[in-house]
């Protein structure tokens, strides 16, 4: 059923993050969870530059 209400618009009448609330109610395993989890690295990856994680 469509409702005309957008991720965005139901995250922030949830107060978390749109990646926070899309996996909350897609049901995502445990691997997505801890995903979602780990800081992004900087880089490509066959980059000679470090892969240190952005802050």
């Amino acid at each position: 059923m469509k409702t005309g209400v957008t991720w965005a618009q139901l995250a922030e009448a949830v107060g978390k993050p749109s990646a926070w609330t899309t996996a909350a109610l897609l049901e995502l395993g445990d691997d997505a969870a801890l995903a979602f989890q780990l800081q992004p690295p900087r880089g490509a990856l066959d980059a000679a530059v470090p892969m240190d994680p952005t802050i």
